[in-house]
C-alpha cells in the first residue's frame, strides 16, 4: 500500500507541475489533490518548483525541471565588515521561484557546488517555506547541468498589487505569484527623519509611491552580502550610500513581517519621476527610517 501511495504522489505532483503552466484556478485544483493525497508523506517528491511549494513544510522535494540559478543573494565571507555564513539564492524554473537557504560545509554546498547566476541545476531538500518566503533549506543533493543559461528579470509590482499578501499560505494552496521572485517597485521615494548612509546594521525603510502608497523596507547587510559587496557579480554596493533618496527603482525579495508585506532590499537605482510626483513642498514623500539591530535570517536568527 505504501508504493502504491507513493506511486500516486508522484504521479499526481507531475500533473500538478504541467498544470501549473495553464491556470490559477487548476493550480488551485492540483493543490487541493496533492494536499489530500500526499502533504504529510516525508517521501513526497515534486518535479516543478510550484508543485513544491504546494508541499508540506519539511517534505523531501526534488526540482528537476530544469531549475537555474536566477539570483545569487549571499555568500559566506566579510563584506564592508559584516560577516554572513550562509549561500542564499534563487532558482526559477518558468513555473515558479523561490529561494535556497543554505548552510555550506568546507566553503560549498553538497558536491561541492558553488552557486554562480546562469547555473541549470537538478536539486533535493527540504521545503522550509519561511516568512512569506518559498524556500529550500540546505540541500541534500545537487547536480550542475550547464551553465551560462539566461535568467529572468526580476517582476516589476506596484505596492497596492502585494499589499494583499499577508499571511503565508498553507499546504496544498499556491503562494502568490510575485512570492520568491526578486521584484522591482519603480518611482518611489526613500526618504527620512534622521539623516544618513547604509552601513553595517540592518535598516528598515518606508518605500512610498506617487500615490502614497507604502510598504516597508529593510536593508540586512547581516544575512544578505548581494546589497552590501561591490565584489560579487552582479551587485551593488549600498554600504556608505544616503539612506535617503529618490525617485527610484528598489529590487528586492518580499517576506512577511508583522502581518504585512516586506522588501527585503538588493538594490537602489535611479529613476524617472512619474508626472504629478515630488510637487508636495518639493519632496515626493515623508518616510521614517529607523534603524534596527537584528542577527541572521533578517528577523531572527
Amino acid at each position: 500500500m505504501r508504493t502504491n501511495v507513493k506511486s500516486m504522489c508522484a504521479f499526481l505532483t507531475r500533473v500538478a507541475s504541467g498544470m501549473a503552466l495553464s491556470s490559477n484556478r487548476r493550480l488551485m485544483i492540483a493543490g487541493l489533490v496533492l494536499g489530500a493525497a500526499c502533504v504529510g508523506s516525508t517521501n513526497a517528491k515534486a518535479s516543478s518548483i510550484a508543485a513544491a511549494q504546494l508541499t508540506a513544510s519539511g517534505t523531501a522535494i526534488t526540482l528537476d525541471q530544469n531549475p537555474v540559478v536566477s539570483a545569487v543573494l549571499s555568500v559566506p565571507g566579510t563584506f564592508n565588515g559584516v560577516a554572513t555564513t550562509r549561500y542564499i539564492f534563487l532558482v526559477d524554473d518558468g513555473t515558479g521561484s523561490q529561494d535556497v537557504f543554505a548552510t555550506p560545509v568546507a566553503g560549498t554546498l553538497v558536491g561541492g557546488y558553488v552557486p554562480a547566476v546562469g547555473d541549470q541545476l537538478t536539486i533535493s531538500g527540504p521545503n522550509s517555506p519561511f516568512n512569506g518566503i518559498p524556500e529550500m533549506g540546505t540541500p541534500t543533493a545537487i547536480t550542475k547541468i550547464s551553465s551560462g543559461n539566461s535568467v529572468p528579470a526580476p517582476l516589476v509590482q506596484t505596492i497596492p498589487s502585494m499589499a494583499g499578501y499577508t499571511t503565508q499560505p498553507t499546504a496544498g494552496n499556491p503562494f502568490p505569484s510575485f512570492a520568491g521572485h526578486l521584484v522591482t517597485v519603480e518611482n518611489v521615494a526613500v526618504s527620512s527623519l534622521i539623516s544618513g548612509n547604509y552601513g553595517t546594521t540592518n535598516v528598515s525603510v518606508t518605500l512610498t509611491d506617487g500615490a502614497s502608497n507604502t510598504l516597508t523596507g529593510f536593508y540586512n547587510p547581516t544575512t544578505y552580502s548581494y546589497p552590501n559587496s561591490a565584489n560579487l557579480p552582479n551587485t551593488q554596493n549600498l554600504f556608505g550610500t544616503p539612506i535617503a533618496r529618490g525617485p527610484v527603482n528598489v529590487t528586492g525579495v518580499i517576506q512577511l513581517f508583522s502581518g504585512a508585506p516586506e522588501l527585503l532590499i538588493m538594490s537602489i537605482t535611479p529613476a524617472v519621476p512619474e508626472p504629478a510626483t515630488c510637487t508636495l513642498l518639493g519632496l515626493c514623500a515623508l518616510v521614517f527610517v529607523n534603524t534596527r539591530k537584528f542577527s541572521g535570517r533578517g528577523r531572527k536568527e
